[in-house]
C-alpha cells in the first residue's frame, strides 16, 4: 500500500510512491482521515487567525504571510467535484454532432455556450456496474455512479457499494484542508427503507461512499451547510438558540475582519484583494440565507421550521457555497447531487408537472417536452456552478481551470435504461486535460478509466478504479 503523501513534497532524491489501485485505497482513506489536518509551518496559522469566537474560516494562501515552502505546496491547488444529474439526458439535443472541437451546441447544451472552451463531452463511456441484472436500473445506476462497483440488492446490514472517486481524492487532498470533503444536494430524497426493486433508498440518494458500507448522504439545507463550513456548526445546539442566532444576523465576518485588521501592513496588496473577494462572497451568501429562510433542522434531517426556498434558488445558493469553500480552501473535494432518480419528482418549478421518471420514458409528446425542460434545468445548474468557479481568478487561470468537475448520471438514454453510453461532461482539467472537445471513445470504454485520469491529475497515484477501470483514458 502506498503511503499518504506528505504536505511538503519530498526532495527529488526520494523515490516516488508507486501507483496503487482503488482496492488499496480504503485503508489509505481511513489512515488519511485519522490524521490531523496539516497547518502552515509559518508563525501565522491561517486557522488560528480565523479560529476565534467559534469561527472556522480558512483563508486562501497569502503570499505575504506564509513561508515559501507552504506557499509552494499550495500554489497549485487541485479540486475534484462530482455532480450527479439523474435519469440521463435528452440525447437528441445533448450529443454534439461530430467528434472534435465543440462547435454549435444543441439546445440542451446552450447553458455551456460561454464555457465550451473549458468543457469536454464524452461519448461511449460505460458503467456496466450500474446494470442490475433485472429491475432496479436507477438504484443500481446511482449507487454505482461514482464508484463503478455493483451494489447489492439489499437494505440495512446488507448494503454494499464501493469507495467513490471523491473519497479517494479526499484521502489524499484532505491533508491540505480543514474539511476532507463536502456532500451536498438540491432536491431531497429518502435515506431509509427500500425504494426500488429491493434496493435500499440509500443507493438512490447517495453518490459519495467512504467505503463499501459507509454512505455519505448529502446535505440539502444551505443554512446548515454554510454553518458547518464557515461558522463552527454545533450539532447539539437547540433549534431555538440557532434561530435566535440567525435572527440577530451576527455576521461571521465581524470576527474575521477584526482579527484580520490586526495584521495591518503585513498583508500585501494582492492578499488584501483576495481577502476582500472572500469576505464579499461570504457576506453575499449570508444575506441570501437570511432572505431565503432555509431549513430549521439540526444536521439537515429535521423538518424545516420555515417553508423551503424554491429549488432553483437553493441550487444556485449551494453553488455559491461550493465556490466560497474552495476560495478559502476549506475543502478541495465536493460531491453534489442535483436530485435523486426516485421518488417520481415533479419539477413544477420548470413547468414540468409530471414525474421526472415518467417523463424520462416519454410515452407522449407532453412528457417529452417536460423531460427536456428538466434536463435543461440540470444543465443550467451545472453551468451556473462552472461559471461561478470560472469567475474566481487564481494562479494559472481561474478556480475552474485548477479543478476537475465531472457530471454523470445513473443511465444515459433513460428511455431504455442504457448504462453503456452515459452523458458525461468534464470541465476544468487543471491544465492537464485538453478541453473544448467532444471526445468519442471506443464503445464500452469503462467510466472508471476517466476516474483514474482525474485522480492522477489531482495527484493521486491510482492505476485502476472500481470493477473495470484498468488505467487512465488514452484521450482526455
Amino acid at each position: 500500500m502506498s503511503p499518504v503523501r506528505p504536505l511538503i513534497p519530498a526532495p527529488s532524491s526520494q523515490p516516488s510512491s508507486p501507483p496503487v489501485s482503488t482496492s488499496d485505497w480504503r485503508p489509505v482513506w481511513a489512515e488519511a482521515n485519522r490524521r490531523a489536518p496539516a497547518t502552515p509551518p509559518a508563525a501565522l496559522s491561517r486557522r488560528r487567525l480565523l479560529g476565534g469566537a467559534a469561527v472556522a474560516i480558512t483563508l486562501p494562501p497569502l503570499e505575504s504571510l506564509l513561508k515559501k515552502a507552504y506557499a509552494q505546496a499550495t500554489a497549485s491547488r487541485k479540486r475534484v467535484v462530482t455532480v450527479f444529474a439523474p435519469l440521463g439526458q435528452y440525447y437528441p439535443d445533448w450529443l454534439p454532432k461530430a467528434p472534435g472541437p465543440l462547435q454549435t451546441l444543441g439546445p440542451q447544451m446552450e447553458p455551456y455556450e460561454a464555457l465550451k472552451k473549458k468543457i469536454n463531452v464524452h461519448t461511449n463511456l460505460a458503467n456496466m456496474s450500474g446494470r442490475p441484472g433485472g429491475a432496479g436500473d436507477h438504484a443500481a445506476g446511482t449507487g454505482a455512479a461514482f464508484n463503478c462497483v455493483k451494489v447489492s440488492r439489499a437494505d440495512g446490514a446488507g448494503i454494499r457499494a464501493g469507495i467513490s472517486i471523491d473519497q479517494v481524492a479526499a484521502g489524499h487532498l484532505r491533508q491540505f484542508t480543514r474539511i476532507p470533503s463536502l456532500q451536498l444536494g438540491v432536491l431531497p430524497g429518502r435515506q431509509t427503507g427500500v425504494c426500488e426493486a429491493g434496493y435500499s433508498c440509500v443507493y438512490e440518494n447517495t453518490i459519495s461512499w467512504a467505503d463499501e458500507k459507509q454512505a455519505l448522504p448529502p446535505l440539502h439545507d444551505p443554512v446548515v451547510a454554510f454553518e458547518q463550513i464557515f461558522a463552527g456548526f454545533d450539532p447539539a445546539e437547540s433549534d431555538k438558540n440557532r434561530q435566535e442566532r440567525l435572527s440577530r444576523r451576527k455576521s461571521v465576518l465581524d470576527y474575521v475582519r477584526e482579527e484580520t485588521r490586526q495584521l495591518g501592513k503585513r498583508v500585501g496588496k494582492t492578499d488584501a484583494q483576495k481577502l476582500d473577494q472572500l469576505f464579499t462572497g461570504i457576506n453575499d451568501i449570508e444575506k441570501k440565507l437570511v432572505n431565503a429562510g432555509g431549513g430549521g433542522g439540526k444536521c439537515g434531517l429535521d423538518k424545516p421550521s420555515t417553508p423551503p426556498m424554491d429549488f432553483d434558488a437553493r441550487g444556485k445558493l449551494l453553488n455559491d457555497i461550493i465556490v466560497a469553500a474552495f476560495r478559502c480552501d476549506a475543502t478541495r473535494v465536493v460531491s453534489h447531487m442535483l436530485a435523486p432518480p426516485y421518488p417520481n419528482i415533479a419539477y413544477t418549478f420548470v413547468e414540468a408537472p409530471a414525474g421526472h421518471h415518467t417523463c424520462s420514458h416519454w410515452h407522449n409528446a407532453n412528457e417529452e417536452v417536460y423531460y427536456k425542460r428538466i434536463c435543461l434545468w440540470h444543465n443550467r445548474q451545472m453551468a451556473d456552478l462552472l461559471t461561478k468557479m470560472d469567475a474566481v481568478p487564481e494562479d494559472g487561470g481561474t478556480l475552474l481551470d485548477n479543478s476537475f468537475v465531472v457530471m454523470s448520471s445513473d443511465c444515459g438514454y433513460s428511455k431504455k435504461h442504457d448504462h453503456a453510453n452515459l452523458p458525461v461532461l468534464v470541465a476544468g482539467g487543471a491544465g492537464l486535460f485538453k478541453t473544448g472537445r467532444h471526445v468519442v471513445h471506443p464503445s464500452g470504454t469503462p467510466l472508471g478509466n476517466l476516474f483514474v485520469s482525474i485522480l492522477n491529475g489531482a495527484g493521486v497515484p491510482a492505476r485502476a478504479f472500481g470493477s473495470d477501470g484498468t488505467g487512465p483514458l488514452a484521450d482526455v
